[in-house]
């Protein structure tokens, strides 16, 4: 087996035996044929801090821009049955080093 030079034999062998795998379930081939390889499934655990408000984000500043602190970050605004409700949120001090 070869592919015209641009493929090597490990990767011309996985493509043909996955052409047997697929001639195999549609019944075309009744031979035995290599099983496909099985990826180990990677877990990962993600974190989603929660908000004191509800509705949606609007940001007052650039991803990746330097804030003062009480600068303002954006707000945040609801849709009640008779107005928006706006809520404004702002930078927190900086840690302390203390």
């Amino acid at each position: 087996m070869s592919g015209n030079g641009l493929w090597g034999n490990d990767s011309v062998g996985e493509l043909t035996a996955g052409i047997d795998r697929i001639m195999k379930h549609l019944g075309m081939i009744d031979r035995s044929v290599k099983a496909a390889p099985q990826a180990t499934p990677s877990f990962v655990t993600m974190w989603v801090p929660t908000a004191a408000a509800t509705g949606l984000w609007y940001s007052a500043v650039e991803v990746g821009a330097t804030v003062a602190t009480g600068q303002a970050l954006g707000r945040s605004a609801t849709h009640s049955e008779t107005s928006w409700r706006r809520s404004y949120r702002t930078s927190p001090a900086p840690w302390s080093t203390a």
